[in-house]
């Protein structure tokens, strides 16, 4: 039997931390923050990563071995579960250090596993794998990203048409203003159109957007209503973190896919070869410099006559 899947296991350690935040005062309120922000980039400095990969005969073994699915499915519970222990340890009279501390975890909870493993089984093609996406985003109150990530992002990812795609040079703030806001826009933009397509009324129940909406109101009120005004905000603060966390890791250059365009535009016969260059620049985009992409595109044209 493949016990290799136990190894994800460790990835427990910031949730657990989590719980050690909600339960504590003075700096344990940061231990998720400083596992993920300092311990382990500090560890991958004296840590080479391992240059192997699995055979294809292993992936195919990986994919159909339900172990790591499991993995997946049971931080939907652990991160409800973590909501309440939040919500709960922030009634509590601590100073505000340390509620900066539980918020700041809060949302690397939501943020690093919850929207991370909801993009995950968002492109799962089983209803109940895109159910459970949903109610991962749920807590980040950022659904609607469940529409425009699929259905907008990955059709236009990479060019000026993207709002999840950095404009060359730009920072991170206002990168991150434009990405939410004009993100949030874009899926109701999505999926208006696909309403229309389909001869549907816009204000209906079939109009996705709608629903997020009402869930992520009812799901708010269920904290006021429980809770209290004040935690309902310090809730909200955590969503704000997610949106943050989220589009730092997010952040595209694309000065380089605004080069590809033009050369579309003028050399229609070389499309299915600039779809090519555009394939590896996605694939390796996350490990390369603007300098190694661009030596990719002269290595690969470089024999092109114009």
């Amino acid at each position: 039997m493949n016990f290799k899947f136990l190894k994800y296991f460790l990835t427990l350690s910031i949730p657990f931390l989590a719980y050690v935040s909600f339960n504590s005062t003075g700096v344990l309120t940061y231990a998720p923050i400083l596992e993920a922000f300092f311990l382990i980039p500090v560890l991958e400095l004296f840590f080479k990563p391992s240059n192997k990969n699995i055979t294809e005969a292993e992936e195919e073994m990986s994919k159909n071995d339900i172990s790591y699915d499991i993995i997946l499915y049971m931080f939907i519970p652990i991160i409800y579960f973590l909501i309440w222990e939040f919500l709960v340890s922030m009634k509590e009279p601590i100073s505000t250090i340390d509620k900066i501390g539980r918020i700041l975890s809060m949302g690397l909870i939501c943020g690093g596993f919850g929207i991370n493993i909801a993009h995950e089984l968002g492109h799962r093609n089983t209803k109940y794998e895109q159910f459970f996406s949903k109610v991962l985003l749920l807590p980040s109150l950022y659904m609607h990203f469940f529409i425009e990530h699929n259905r907008g992002h990955h059709k236009r990812v990479s060019t000026v048409e993207d709002p999840s795609s950095a404009r060359f040079g730009e920072n991170i703030f206002s990168f991150w203003f434009r990405a939410v806001s004009f993100g949030y826009l874009s899926a109701w933009n999505l999926e208006n159109s696909r309403l229309n397509r389909n001869g549907n009324n816009i204000i209906s129940l079939k109009n996705e957007m709608l629903l997020y909406q009402l869930i992520q109101i009812i799901f708010l009120f269920s904290i006021y209503y429980v809770f209290g005004f004040e935690l309902m905000l310090y809730f909200i603060c955590c969503a704000v973190l997610v949106f943050y966390y989220l589009r730092r890791s997010t952040i595209l250059n694309i000065m380089v896919f605004k080069e590809i365009k033009m050369i579309e535009e003028n050399m229609k016969e070389y499309n299915h070869f600039i779809l090519g260059i555009q394939i590896i620049l996605l694939e390796e985009l996350c490990y390369l410099s603007y300098q190694d992409i661009q030596i990719i595109i002269l290595t690969h044209l470089e024999n092109i006559k114009f």
